[in-house]
C-alpha cells in the first residue's frame, strides 16, 4: 500500500478534519512550480464551473509492458464546488479508477497547499516529481463530512494546468454498484505508485459527482 509518511497521528488527524471543512517517481517534461508557490489552486480557480478535467487511458502496448500495473484508466476531477471556508485556498479532488479486470473504484478527497507537505519526520523529500518541500496535500475521506481518513497523498501540476501527477496514496476507496455502495480497503503495487494525467473536455469527467454523492452503506476493513 503506498502512504505518505506524516508528522504524527495528531498531524494527519488535523489534516483529517481540514479536509472535511474543506470539501508518480520524477518523470520528464513536467515543469513544476518554485518553493512556496500554489499551482493549482489558481488553476482550479481558471476552470469552468465543471472543473478541471484529468484523465488518462493506459492502452494494451503500456499493460502488456507493465505486468504489474493493475490500474487501467484515471479520472480525476479538480472543483471549488465543495469548499465551505472561503478563506481557505483549496478545492475537492474526484478520482474513478478503472482496474485491469473493469473494476471501478471511486475516492473524494479535499486538497489544500501546506508549506513542508513533501517532508518527512527527518526533513526528507517524500515524493520525487514535487522538487521542492512545499506541496498540494489531499485528504482523502470516508463521506464528504467524516474526518475519516481514507488516503493521503501529494499532486502537482505545471504550471499551465496540462499535466497532473498523482502520488497513488489512497488507502480506502468506493466500489459495488455505481462505485459508491461499499467503501473496502485498497492496496497498489509499484507499478501504480505514481500516475500522470492530461488535461481534457470538462464532459469525460461527468457523472463523478453523483457517483461519489450516494452514501456508503458498508465499510469493510
Amino acid at each position: 500500500m503506498i502512504r505518505i509518511v506524516s508528522s504524527g497521528h495528531g498531524a494527519r488527524r488535523t489534516a483529517a478534519l481540514l479536509g472535511a471543512a474543506l470539501l508518480t517517481t520524477g518523470l520528464p517534461g513536467l515543469v513544476l512550480a518554485g518553493p512556496g508557490r500554489d499551482v493549482l489552486g489558481p488553476v482550479v480557480a481558471r476552470a469552468d464551473p465543471e472543473g478541471a478535467c484529468y484523465e488518462r487511458v493506459y492502452d494494451a502496448a503500456h499493460l502488456d509492458r507493465h505486468r504489474g500495473q493493475t490500474i487501467a484508466a484515471v479520472t480525476v476531477r479538480l472543483t471549488r464546488d465543495s469548499i465551505t471556508d472561503p478563506e481557505v485556498a483549496g478545492f475537492r479532488m474526484l478520482t474513478r479508477l478503472t482496474l485491469r479486470n473493469a473494476e471501478t473504484l471511486h475516492s473524494q478527497a479535499a486538497c489544500w497547499w501546506e508549506a513542508g507537505a513533501n517532508l518527512g519526520n527527518r526533513r526528507e523529500r517524500l515524493v520525487a516529481f514535487v522538487r521542492h518541500d512545499d506541496a498540494t496535500r489531499c485528504m482523502a475521506m470516508v463521506e464528504p463530512n467524516s474526518a475519516e481518513e481514507a488516503g493521503d497523498y501529494l499532486i502537482a501540476s505545471d504550471p499551465a494546468g496540462r499535466t497532473l501527477m498523482v502520488q497513488n496514496g489512497f488507502s480506502q476507496m468506493r466500489a459495488g454498484p455505481a462505485g459508491a455502495r461499499a467503501m473496502r480497503d485498497v492496496s497498489f503495487g509499484p507499478a501504480d505508485a505514481t500516475l500522470k494525467l492530461h488535461r481534457v473536455a470538462a464532459a469525460r469527467c461527468a457523472g463523478l459527482a453523483e457517483v461519489l454523492a450516494e452514501p456508503v452503506r458498508v465499510q469493510n476493513r
